[in-house]
C-alpha cells in the first residue's frame, strides 16, 4: 500500500510542478476580479524562484475565490515553497480549494487528514471555516 501511495504522491506531486511551468493566458485590462492575473503573476515569480513574490500573488489570487491559487497554497505550504512548512495552513488551504471545486485540493487534503493528529485536522477546518466566512479577510 506504501508503495502504490508513494507512486500515486510522486505522480501528482510532478503534475502540480508541470501546472506550475505551464504557460498562463495573458489577461488584458487594469481589473483582475477573478484573480486570474495576480495568479499568473505568482507563476512567474514562481518560475523565477521570487517565492515571496509568488506567495503573495497566489495570496492575492486566492482572495478572489481562484481554487487554483488556493490549492497552490496549499501545496506550498505543505512543502514550505516560499513559505515556512505548515501542514495544518496547507490542509486549510486544501480545504477551502476543495469547498471551491478544485478536485485535486480534495486528494491532497484527505492524504494530509490522515498523517495530521485529529485535533489538528479540526483546528484547520475552522480556520478554513473562519477564513471563507470573513470572505478571505481572516486566513492567518
Amino acid at each position: 500500500m506504501w508503495i502504490r501511495m508513494n507512486k500515486v504522491l510522486k505522480t501528482t506531486i510532478a503534475a502540480a510542478m508541470v501546472m506550475l511551468l505551464l504557460p498562463s493566458p495573458v489577461v488584458f485590462g487594469n481589473s483582475d476580479p477573478d484573480g486570474q492575473g495576480a495568479l499568473d503573476a505568482g507563476r512567474a515569480a514562481y518560475q523565477a524562484k521570487d517565492y515571496v513574490t509568488a506567495m503573495k500573488s497566489f495570496r492575492e489570487a486566492a482572495s478572489h475565490n481562484h481554487n487554483e491559487a488556493q490549492w497552490l497554497l496549499g501545496y506550498s505550504y505543505q512543502f514550505g515553497r516560499g513559505l515556512l512548512m505548515d501542514e495544518v495552513t496547507a490542509y486549510m488551504w486544501y480545504s477551502i480549494a476543495a469547498a471551491n471545486g478544485h478536485a485535486s485540493a480534495l486528494g491532497w487534503r484527505g492524504y494530509l487528514g490522515r498523517l495530521l493528529p485529529q485535533d489538528s485536522v479540526i483546528t484547520a477546518q475552522q480556520r478554513a471555516q473562519r477564513c471563507i466566512a470573513s470572505e478571505y479577510a481572516d486566513c492567518d
